[in-house]
């Protein structure tokens, strides 16, 4: 019994000017068809337009930034990314006869070569295997998902940037109101909360902000660091499928009705292990557990779940404490009512 995620997110815009932040990095990057600008500098391209299909992605797969389209002269391909502790512009492909203009020198842009960006920032080469999915397979055009405004969509992203930035051990009065209603099961307004926490706290393609960009008003006091955005938002998101304290497991503690189905996989908890657990119909399915160390661990599951099997070498029991064995796989379904 594996439970999987297929789908991959690499989330993209078609928008001409748009702000996106660097995976493994605290830097964001403005991106136009003809120049990148970053902090008070630019790199310029010759491309000339009209530009087609121009299209700028965030791989949050690979994390890097994807940017492509055609323009007067032919089709062009760049990708920006942490290599070797430096940010890169890598060039795809490219029309001839290009050139570029950094640090008012301009020289031949070429396809196969290497753009050292005079950027400084932190690089974050570790990243978390983590993944969310709540049932949404839509085309992952950015500006359409603005539009729906569905967090089944959008938290999913939000889930992923995360997986390439630390933990951030501060915290601000914002997230701590919102976590005390997740602690409370106030699941519709944590939903509300976090939503609008989505709307004032990003703009663009996924890029972190503690400006009111939009001018809605919607908290008086926000956070103060737009990192802090993404690393706490993913930890509120992660307390409303799983919570884990003194030996008791939570699953599905705060889960919302709007996320009627849904998976996570490859979720790290210290002290025990590594678990994938999958839920349809607002309750839980199925679920597996790889054990790292040698504990007992207590389930609470949602109030309506009476039992479940527990399967290894073929064992069943309905028993909701386990003793575990260090590097054992357990097998969890047929949970019922």
């Amino acid at each position: 019994m594996l439970i999987k995620i297929a789908q991959r997110y690499k989330p993209y815009s078609h928008t001409m000017e748009i702000f996106v932040l660097i995976p493994k990095t605290n830097k964001s990057i403005l991106v136009f068809p003809t120049c990148l600008q970053f902090e008070d500098q630019q790199i310029s391209f010759s491309l000339q337009g009209p530009f087609k299909d121009f299209t700028c992605q965030q791989d949050l797969e690979r994390g890097s930034i994807l940017i492509y389209g055609k323009s007067r002269q032919g089709f062009f391909r760049f990708e920006i990314k942490v290599k070797e502790g430096k940010i890169v512009l890598l060039i795809k492909k490219v029309p001839p006869h290009i050139f570029y203009i950094l640090n008012d020198i301009e020289k031949p842009l070429l396809s196969k070569q290497e753009v050292v960006l005079p950027l400084v920032s932190t690089v974050y080469e570790k990243q978390t295997q983590e993944r969310l999915f709540l049932g949404c397979s839509k085309a992952q055009d950015w500006d359409l998902i603005l539009r729906r405004e569905e967090a089944s969509e959008i938290f999913p992203f939000w889930h992923k940037l995360a997986a390439f930035i630390p933990s951030i051990e501060k915290t601000d009065p914002f997230f701590e109101e919102c976590e005390d209603l997740i602690l409370k099961k106030k699941k519709q307004e944590a939903l509300y909360f976090l939503k609008n926490c989505f709307l004032q706290g990003f703009k663009d393609l996924l890029h972190p902000t503690v400006e009111d960009h939009k001018k809605q008003k919607l908290f008086s006091a926000f956070a103060h660091d737009p990192l802090l955005i993404v690393s706490k938002g993913r930890e509120l998101i992660r307390k409303l499928f799983f919570q884990y304290k003194q030996n008791e497991l939570y699953l599905l503690p705060c889960l919302p009705s709007s996320f009627i189905c849904g998976k996570m996989t490859d979720v790290f908890i210290e002290d025990i292990g590594v678990l994938d657990f999958e839920w349809s119909k607002g309750f839980l399915r199925r679920m597996v557990l790889r054990s790292h160390t040698k504990r007992t661990l207590q389930f609470v599951l949602q109030r309506e779940l009476k039992s479940f099997r527990f399967q290894k070498d073929k064992r069943e029991s309905g028993e909701k404490t386990l003793f575990l064995e260090k590097n054992e796989v357990y097998y969890f379904d047929r949970f019922e009512k």
